[in-house]
């Protein structure tokens, strides 16, 4: 993972997934557009990690 967040340049960062991030993520995901998430819930993680963000 740290690899890829490496490799990425021009992309977004999403602090969270609640409610808004959640949101946000869904929205950067239909655009195709790079972004990482911080999250420290590891429920909210393993979830992040199933859709692949």
């Amino acid at each position: 993972m740290s690899k890829k967040v490496e490799e990425l340049k021009n992309h977004f960062i999403v602090c969270g997934y609640g409610r808004m991030g959640k949101y946000i993520c869904e929205e950067l995901a239909e655009e195709k557009a790079d972004f990482v998430v911080i999250e420290n819930d590891p429920d909210k993680i393993d979830r992040l990690i199933e859709l692949g963000y």
